[in-house]
């Protein structure tokens, strides 16, 4: 079906604007139709591209429209009505506004008394204008693609089988013989004993137990504690509250240490029997305590002058060999070095890095690289340096040498601040203590027999066996009678014979053009282009794609289709045959023999379930000893808290 693209329009307009005496140019011809039997008017070929309606003598009584497939814009309006023009002269000095435009199902009319109602649609395929309201003087149209003519045809032929059937019958035939059999019986009987006998068992058990140690854990204090001056003696301070400082000799807790104790925060400085340790490391003042040291919540400050107020702030938990390491304020008289600062300067495809740290210069020469970000290291610094495409960007210093340690004054002083919240939790000694013997487990031996009892046979039945066959002794077979039985049905409905057929299929045969339902064996019109065709028949669909061609007359074909349709039954005679049976021996039996037969005596033992005697107790095992630094004690024994 032939649709105008917009560009096409366009392209059109231009060419028409730029020579006004040359038409639109048009695919299919123009016709006019000035009459239109039972309302409405075919229109050759496929969908029109314009049809061109006139009534009276628009546009104030009557009417001038054109119809389209699809809806215009100005400029193509102004195209199509210039193309009409060209066909009917009667509309020359109409303009653009007073032109009606209308557009798929729209019913076209524009309520003028001398105005009917038209409008342009199909059927099966074929365009036609209908005159709903029969006011209308001529129209023109012109014409799409040409339509293709089609007729369809199938064959479905039904598949079946003639099917034979008999009923088949016999009798029976029979000889009956008779013989005469005799069997000889024996049954056994015998007498069972049984003997008592038992089995005794024992095994060892000891106890085995380990020591026990253990250090008492107390607390001292259960609210704030400061550093012990032992009554001012102590060089230091002591605030009003209570707290304390301490003063610290640098060249001694370097060289050995203090040792001082805890005290309570009240103003009488109570010692609680328990002391801290404190050194000095390189630029550091550390805190410490001994073994037997448990746990407390630790603040502490280190100060280069006498501290004029206290500061319990930041409390940190130690616990079982931690230390608190306290950076050391400089010195009142020190002075800090100048910060180390760096330059780079690009010279060519050099760059020169300069480090100044105020008291010596480094340089090092480097390559340039473009937009690039590099990292050197020269003379204990790193330099991060950061380019972009003309030069340097940045540069940084990212590292550099440690500082060199402060130069502490001969007599140099420093003043520490001690304080523990909730108390300090240790040990009351270093060394554990025992503290008991307990059962570690009980150890058995594995079970040994030591005795078996076995008692006299006693009597307990006698069996007496049911007989059993031993021989028999048969005679020859004699004829006593022969039966011939009545007739008896063997086999019904046997299919003796099945001979294949055909007819012609009597079911609805459906045909469907793209979707749309059509009749087998008439003509009926489609546009050009391939269509989808599908059969339907039975329970089957079955699909053909054939191509129409504009103006063809086409007949189309589908192969022969089968399907199985129900059987014709027929029926032969009964057969009735004879059915020799085998011949039916029968024993005439004599009176059975029966004899006893006396076996061995049988004598079994009667197992006693075991015994199982009590437990042999062995002296308790002690491992280790009251001694904690026993070898047997510390890998056998429970230290709390376990041994480091």
């Amino acid at each position: 079906m032939y649709k105008k693209p917009l560009a096409l329009l366009l392209a059109l307009v231009m060419v028409l604007a730029m020579f006004p005496a040359v038409s639109l140019a048009a695919k299919g011809d123009v016709h006019q139709v000035t009459s239109w039997p039972n309302g409405k008017a075919q229109l050759i070929g496929g969908e029109p591209q314009w049809v061109f309606f006139k009534q009276g003598n628009p546009p104030s009584n009557g009417i001038a429209a054109i119809w389209t497939p699809q809806e215009l814009g100005d400029t193509e309006k102004a195209a199509y009505l210039a193309e009409v023009k060209t066909k009917d002269p009667s509309i020359s000095g109409i303009t653009l506004s007073g032109v009606s435009f209308f557009t798929g199902s729209q019913i076209i009319t524009n309520g003028n008394n001398n105005t009917g109602k038209y409008r342009v649609g199909q059927e099966n395929g074929v365009w036609y204008v209908y005159v709903d309201v029969d006011k209308l003087s001529h129209f023109y149209y012109k014409e799409g693609e040409s339509l293709g003519r089609v007729t369809v045809n199938a064959s479905v032929v039904e598949n079946f089988r003639i099917i034979t059937l008999q009923d088949q019958y016999k009798y029976d035939v029979q000889d009956f013989y008779l013989y005469n059999v005799q069997d000889f019986y024996k049954y056994n009987v015998q007498d069972f004993y049984k003997c008592d006998v038992q089995d005794f068992y024992g095994r060892t058990a000891q106890n085995i137990y380990i020591p026990m140690f253990a250090k008492k854990a107390v607390k001292a204090g259960s609210d704030t504690l400061v550093a012990w001056r032992d009554n001012k003696t102590i060089p230091g301070g002591t605030f009003n509250n209570g707290m304390t400082y301490l003063e610290i000799d640098a060249a001694t807790a370097r060289e050995t240490g203090y040792i001082f104790g805890i005290a309570d925060s009240s103003p009488s400085n109570r010692y609680v029997g328990y002391n801290f340790n404190v050194r000095i490391e390189g630029n550091e003042l550390v805190i410490s305590f001994d073994s037997r040291f448990i746990s407390a919540g630790v603040s502490a400050k280190v100060y280069s002058t006498a501290p004029a107020k206290h500061d319990p702030s930041g409390h940190k938990t130690m616990r079982t060999g931690d230390e608190l390491r306290l950076p050391l304020p400089a010195p009142a008289a020190s002075a800090k070095a100048p910060a180390a600062s760096v330059t780079a300067v690009k010279n060519g495809n050099n760059v020169t890095l300069t480090i100044t740290d105020g008291a010596s210069i480094f340089t090092s020469v480097v390559q340039y690289e473009k937009n690039a970000a590099k990292s050197y290291s020269f003379n204990g610094y790193t330099v991060a340096v950061s380019y972009n495409g003309s030069g340097v960007k940045s540069a940084a210093i990212t590292a550099q040498p440690p500082a060199a340690p402060v130069v502490e004054p001969a007599a140099q002083k420093y003043y520490l601040f001690f304080h523990l919240e909730n108390g300090v939790n240790f040990y009351e000694t270093f060394d554990y203590q025992f503290a008991g013997w307990k059962l570690d487990e009980i150890k058995y031996s594995d079970y040994e027999k030591v005795d078996t009892t076995e008692g006299n046979p006693y009597w307990v039945r006698t069996e007496t066996s049911a007989p059993y066959f031993v021989e028999t002794e048969t005679g020859d077979p004699y004829l006593d009678h022969t039966d011939t039985g009545e007739n008896y049905l063997v086999a019904k409905d046997v299919e003796i014979g099945n001979i294949p057929s055909t007819r012609p299929y009597t079911g609805a045969v459906t045909l469907t053009v793209d979707g749309v339902p059509q009749t087998l064996g008439t003509e009926f019109t489609l546009a050009p282009g391939a269509h989808t065709f599908v059969l339907g028949f039975a329970d089957r669909t079955v699909t053909e794609i054939w191509t129409v061609n504009a103006g063809d007359v086409h007949s189309f074909t589908f192969a022969t289709q089968y399907v199985d349709g129900l059987n014709e039954t027929n029926r032969a005679a009964d057969l009735v045959t004879e059915n020799k049976l085998e011949d039916a021996v029968t024993a005439n039996r004599l009176d059975d023999v029966t004899t006893e037969n006396r076996l061995d005596d049988v004598t079994t033992e009667n197992r006693l379930a075991d015994v199982y005697n009590p437990d042999t107790w062995l002296d308790d095992l002690y491992r280790g000893s009251i001694d904690p630094e026993d070898s047997e004690s510390i890998l056998y024994g429970i230290y709390t808290p376990a041994r480091p």
